[in-house]
């Protein structure tokens, strides 16, 4: 049985533990290179964190084991060290109006830090054009390519730019993204401007029904467009007694879409890796695991010591 009462000093793997003792409530993110206690591997390799005190796995930048203000991050108290805490949030989001859901924003030079609204940030030109604030796994806002609609980053340019448009490709041409090669490309054109091809084969425009059924909208949320259902009325249990709690979930929602996502290559981690594991050796398995928990801390990782403000 594991002992997290304390958590220890750790060596890489080709080396020993060291068994200086950390004081208690504190509980620091490995390096990628340690050795990984089987639950906290098994987390990470979720995508989320193990919280000792409960044992069990959380999201960053969610309220997770935390207090009604606060919200699960990564803390770098000194280089190299960073620990998980829960801090309280220091900028609105309301689920009533995502739109206007602030980001904290760490100016540097002349520029007070201060919350700012993720959407404005192109104005306010603390970003460049088609990007936004986006949540780092320490709470704070990096700039990364705009969420709704979806863009992407063209890498001779380095700016982003709208999915399923011209964007920086030639005439006849439509900017997308390739899952498999993790990068933007520019295909040949198969539907007119304006208008975005479907899985049915068929172009439609997005914001109209297109090919959704009467109470759906065909949306573009996401690398690919889909139907998305149309609330035209409040329900009447969105009154009801427990809307603290689905008010909490809306706002995990609205935050967990602002946070920052760790891009895998060939599907070699998220989902699809978990759904082709099914019938691999266990040790195949095992090795795959570790394989996506190493992958996270390296992406969580990146983000300390102030390393970059601009997400690629």
């Amino acid at each position: 049985m594991e002992d997290f009462s304390f958590r220890w000093d750790r060596k890489p793997v080709a080396e020993h533990f060291s068994f200086s003792r950390r004081p208690v409530g504190v509980f620091r993110l490995p390096h990628w290179k340690d050795l990984l206690w089987p639950r906290e591997e098994h987390c990470l390799s979720e995508e989320s964190v193990f919280w000792p005190p409960d044992g069990r796995c959380h999201q960053l930048l969610q309220r997770g084991p935390c207090n009604d203000t606060e919200w699960l991050v990564l803390v770098e108290d000194f280089p190299g060290s960073v620990a998980i805490k829960c801090r309280s949030r220091r900028c609105p989001c309301s689920p009533e109006e995502p739109q206007l859901c602030e980001v904290w924003h760490e100016g540097g030079g002349e520029c007070a830090d201060r919350c700012v609204v993720a959407l404005a940030a192109e104005q306010e030109m603390l970003c460049r054009k088609g990007e936004q604030l986006l949540l780092s796994p320490f709470g704070v806002g990096v700039c990364g390519c705009r969420v709704h609609p979806p863009h992407a980053r063209w890498h001779l340019d380095g700016a982003c730019y709208a999915l399923h448009t011209q964007g920086p490709c030639p005439t006849n041409h439509t900017f997308q993204w390739s899952p498999p090669t993790v990068r933007s490309l520019c295909v040949p054109s198969l539907c007119p401007a304006g208008l975005v091809l479907h899985s049915d084969g068929r172009c439609y425009a997005i914001g109209e029904r297109g090919p959704c059924d009467e109470n759906s909208t065909f949306v573009l949320e996401s690398v690919d467009p889909a139907c998305k259902p149309t609330v035209a009325v409040k329900r009447i249990f969105d009154m009801a007694p427990n809307r603290y709690l689905r008010r909490e979930r809306q706002r995990n929602t609205i935050l967990g879409s602002l946070r920052v996502r760790l891009r895998c290559d060939g599907g070699s981690c998220g989902n699809q890796a978990k759904k082709n594991n099914v019938f691999l050796p266990a040790r195949e398995k095992r090795m795959m695991r570790e394989d996506r928990a190493r992958r996270y801390l390296k992406f969580l990782r990146s983000f300390s010591s102030g390393q970059g403000r601009r997400f690629e």
